[in-house]
Parts: C-alpha cells; sequence; structure tokens
C-alpha cells in the first residue's frame, strides 16, 4: 500500500499497559485508547481494574484509589443494609436486590408496587447477570457499581444508538422487513446480555462499552437480526426481555458467524481492517490454550505478576500461542492508523450520587 511521503518523525515506541498502571496519574484518554487498540492482549485479571479507571468508578491517581474504593464498599453496604434490615425486603436473587439498591441510591425506590418496578429493571438485571461471568475475582459491589455504569450508558445513548442501527438498514439487509418491525430498544438496553453462550463475545461487546464506543453493539445486534430465521425473528417480535436469557439455548445461532458479518458493518464505522481481524482472531481463540513459556493459560496469569511482566514486549510473553506474530506485527502500526480515526462517541463523564458518603443519624 503506497502512502504520501511525510517528514521523517522520531518511531514511537510502542505504549506498554505498565506504563500506565505505573504512573502516578494514569491518562484515562490514552488508556481508553491503548484498551481499544489492545483489548485482545489485555490480561482478563485487568479487565475489572481498567474498567473501573475508565468509567470513572476507581479514582485515577494511585494514592486516592484504595480510599476511593473504600468509601464506594461502605456506601454499598450501607445501601445493602437498608434494603434488607430497614425495608425487610428478603430475596434470595442478587440480581434483585442490587436493583432495589440501584433504585434506593437514585432515591426513586417505590413503597409499594415492587413487582412493576422490577419488570422495569430487566436490562439492569440482565447486565448484572452478564458481569458476574464475564469479569474475574471482583466484588459484589465492584459488580453493582460496574452494572450501574454501563446500565446508565446504555440509556442515556439508547436513542443515538437507535438512530445509528437503523441508519445500518439497506435494501440488502437479510429480511429487513421483519427486522423493521421490531422493538429493538430492548436488546440494545441490555447490551444484548443473555443472547451468547460464548462469553468472549461480551468481551468484544462491553470492552468497548466500557470504553465510550457504542458501534460495536449496533454492529453485533444487526449481524444476530440478519442470522435469524423468519421464525425466529417472528418469535422476537413477541419475547419479552424477561425471557433474553433463553435466547442463546432457543436460537442456537453460530456465533462465529455472526462475527464475522459483525466485521463487515464494523469497518463501516473504522477503516482499520486489521482491528476487525484482530476482533475475530480474538473470538477464535480457545481458553484452554497456553502460554509456552509459563505452561499457564492466559486466564490463569496471577495478577500480582501481571505488572512485572507488562513490558514493551509483553504482546509476545502473555499470548505468544494465542495470537503469535500477528499482534507483535500490529502494535506499531495500529497506534498510527486509530489515532487517525476518531470517529467514536466521547465517553460520557457524569458525578456518581452514588460516590458521596450516606450519613447514618
Amino acid at each position: 500500500m503506497e502512502t504520501t511521503s511525510q517528514p521523517m518523525e522520531k518511531s514511537k515506541k510502542p505504549i506498554s499497559l505498565k506504563s500506565f498502571l505505573d504512573s502516578k496519574k494514569i491518562d484515562t484518554k490514552k488508556l481508553r485508547e491503548y484498551f481499544l487498540e489492545n483489548f485482545s492482549n489485555i490480561p482478563q485479571e485487568l479487565r475489572l481494574i481498567l474498567w473501573k479507571i475508565v468509567l470513572g468508578i476507581s479514582s485515577p491517581f494511585h494514592q486516592q484509589s484504595s480510599d476511593v474504593d473504600k468509601l464506594l464498599k461502605e456506601n454499598f453496604s450501607y445501601l445493602n443494609h437498608i434494603i434488607q434490615k430497614v425495608l425487610e425486603i428478603k430475596t434470595q436473587d442478587d440480581q434483585i436486590l442490587n436493583y432495589y439498591i440501584y433504585l434506593l441510591d437514585k432515591d426513586s425506590l417505590p413503597i409499594c408496587n415492587f413487582e412493576e418496578c422490577l419488570r422495569e429493571g430487566t436490562s439492569f438485571m440482565l447486565i448484572y447477570k452478564q458481569l458476574n461471568e464475564i469479569l474475574d475475582d471482583q466484588s459484589e459491589y465492584e459488580t453493582y457499581y460496574i452494572a450501574v455504569e454501563i446500565y446508565e450508558n446504555l440509556k442515556k445513548n439508547i436513542k443515538k444508538l437507535t438512530e445509528k442501527f437503523e441508519s445500518c438498514l439497506s435494501s440488502e439487509t437479510l429480511n429487513r422487513q421483519l427486522i423493521d418491525q421490531l422493538n429493538i430498544e430492548p436488546f440494545l438496553e441490555c447490551g444484548l446480555a443473555g443472547f451468547f453462550k460464548d462469553l468472549k463475545m461480551y468481551h468484544i461487546i462491553w470492552d468497548r462499552v466500557a470504553m465510550g464506543e457504542y458501534e460495536m453493539l449496533v454492529c453485533v445486534l444487526l449481524s444476530f437480526l440478519e442470522s435469524c430465521k423468519e421464525e425466529q425473528l417472528k418469535c422476537m417480535k413477541t419475547l419479552q426481555n424477561t425471557e433474553f436469557n433463553s435466547i442463546k439455548s432457543k436460537f442456537s445461532l453460530d456465533e462465529s458467524k455472526i462475527l464475522k458479518r459483525t466485521t463487515k458493518y464494523y469497518r463501516n464505522f473504522h477503516t482499520n481492517p486489521l482491528l476487525c481481524d484482530l476482533i475475530v482472531k480474538y473470538f477464535n481463540l480457545k481458553q484452554d490454550k497456553t502460554d509456552a513459556s509459563e505452561g499457564k493459560t492466559l486466564y490463569d496469569i496471577n495478577p500480582s505478576n501481571v505488572p512485572n511482566m507488562i513490558t514493551t514486549s509483553a504482546p509476545q510473553d502473555l499470548t505468544s500461542d494465542l495470537i503469535g506474530s500477528f499482534v507483535q506485527n500490529f502494535s506499531n502500526e495500529i497506534l498510527n492508523l486509530v489515532n487517525n480515526d476518531q470517529n467514536s462517541i466521547a465517553h460520557a463523564k457524569k458525578t456518581h450520587s452514588s460516590k458521596s458518603i450516606i450519613t447514618r443519624h
């Protein structure tokens, strides 16, 4: 591929994850860009930490992060105590309990009609349940705050997401007439939680949603619907969001084909085809593949050892048998390509009412 000649610049060294984690203040904008470019190379044990930083749940200052986590944990415990002891709402389902905590935190908990309130909170509970499956070693309060951020970000962007989805439809769209009849908002609002068996699909979707890039969710939904048969689309018209968890077993679609079709649409938003190839490669990785030097899976790496392992040569150390030379050769090029492709939606920043300490009387 020919490129226009430009003045020679000093070559940039690949940015390492260690450089972010070692800095006194983490640049969340640069961390977000790094994550999106190298998501398949992020150790599973670090996803929770990085999501919390970019979503604004944890402080970007190292000296403050433990104090902020302590305050959030205390606030969550206090809200939990109110729900279970003061209001005497008893439930064995932590999804329901955490939705009640969310409503209480937002001063929206009803005095009665709890069943109606639960119907309105199905998307939150679907997201919460899915987070328990895709993140490792998180505590209950961490799952709660991440679920709140993803849920509220999706709700806030639901109109834009719906419009973006409709703009992707064309005369060539398979079963276009039936797809037009669907109310897609419930699908988007829950981040397609419950739609897929392979948890890597949610890494691909929610890694990007957590970083404020929503195009992937739209592309996956369109690809999913195009993969459905006519009778399945008719079923989707009457399907309640409380039944979303049954989709993956009832429909039994080929998720690999869905993802390949997804990347076709994703290329319309991102001019970097290598990023799409990397997404497909990541999805096709087998979780039982091991690192050749350590004999451990990517998901078995001890978090305490990660900072020492993550250097400029870390991609090969961590994933030599997983991604191989592709990522090694790709790391420099993708930084330049993606930096020229800044079409993703800016991450919304807001103050969390839940981050304040509730005064006990």
